[in-house]
């Protein structure tokens, strides 16, 4: 039992990388489509680091980033998806 469990393991772990490094391939032919969140993300960056200190304790730029993932969810989701079937 243990090994087929073992087995069965090793098979998704690849399966799941396999996943991934699709993944990785449609976000970078489809990062062009997201310039505008990520430029976006970029330059509230560049505000944290030029104030040095002068924004609230704990400011970041995750809703950028969050607008970012977003956008290339929805530019990757169909052709990922169809890789999948």
């Amino acid at each position: 039992f243990f090994s087929l469990l073992i087995k069965a393991k090793r098979k998704m772990s690849a399966i799941s990388e396999d996943m991934c490094e699709i993944r990785k391939e449609l976000e970078q032919e489809n990062h062009d489509k997201c310039k505008k969140q990520w430029k976006a993300y970029e330059d509230c960056g560049e505000r944290l680091e030029a104030a040095g200190g002068s924004f609230p304790e704990g400011a970041t730029c995750e809703g950028w980033y969050h607008d970012y993932l977003h956008c290339m969810d929805n530019a990757v989701a169909k052709k990922l998806f169809a890789k999948l079937k």
